[in-house]
């Protein structure tokens, strides 16, 4: 269930991974794999410090300028960054929450963009 495959400025591709991790953390990875050497260069599959990462339907990931990672993670109503260190910068969850027959349902995100803060105007003009 691989998607959201990007070609990287290095020459790599990266893409979302829904279901081909069987490790101990989720189900989910994001890959980076040199396609020349036919070999996984970075992944980021998460951590037992950090919660698992496991999401069963859609999810994209976005190289960033910094080399961070930009992820989303539908299934759990999550946007996150993380480093090239697999470290978490900062992390969303959406508060939207609706009770169908007596069951929470979290809204599920399925699309962002990162935008700089040198962008972002405050205020009326």
């Amino acid at each position: 269930m691989q998607h959201d495959v990007d070609l990287l400025e290095n020459g790599h591709v990266m893409f979302f991974d829904n279901r081909g991790n069987f490790g101990n953390y989720g189900y989910t990875r994001i890959i980076e794999l040199d396609e020349n050497l036919n070999r996984i260069i970075w992944s980021y599959d998460g951590s037992q410090e950090q919660r698992k990462f496991d999401n069963h339907f859609f999810g994209e990931q976005e190289r960033l300028d910094n080399e961070n990672t930009l992820i989303v993670s539908p299934y759990e109503g999550r946007i996150f960054e993380i480093s090239p260190a697999k470290e978490i910068v900062w992390d969303y969850y959406t508060p939207l929450v609706k009770k169908i027959e007596g069951k929470d349902h979290t809204s599920a995100i399925t699309h962002t963009k990162r935008i700089d803060k040198q962008y972002i105007k405050f205020g009326l003009e």
